[in-house]
């Protein structure tokens, strides 16, 4: 699942993203994010499915788990830049949030980091 945290919707379903380090257009952003985990899934050979919310991502993603009875959660552990600090500054990370608001299993990969 792909979350824009700074991004609002209205009843129409009308998701407007008011980040500053997306260029372009909220809904193209997010289509280029699902189309590059449809390229990276392509060749895995489980179902899968992908939901974009809006939001806080903690809670997008515990209740798009509850609606599709996932079995476990799976985050990074990191999000870099100022909006990943000014995130962990206001309300802590997303997986931390996640540990102690669910009652599935939430996985919490590390950041790559790449060698010198």
């Amino acid at each position: 699942m792909w979350v824009d945290e700074t991004a609002v919707s209205d009843s129409r379903g009308f998701t407007v993203s008011v980040d500053p380090d997306i260029a372009v257009s909220s809904d193209a952003y997010g289509a280029d994010v699902l189309a590059g985990l449809h390229r990276a899934m392509a060749d895995v050979g489980l179902p899968w499915s992908a939901h974009r919310g809006a939001g806080d991502p903690a809670v997008e993603l515990g209740r798009v788990a509850d609606e599709v009875g996932a079995v476990m959660i799976v985050v990074g552990a990191h999000r870099s830049g100022l909006r990943g600090w000014t995130t962990n500054l206001v309300g802590g990370t997303v997986a931390g949030r996640l540990i102690h608001n669910q009652a599935r299993p939430v996985v919490v990969l590390p950041e790559t980091v790449t060698a010198p």
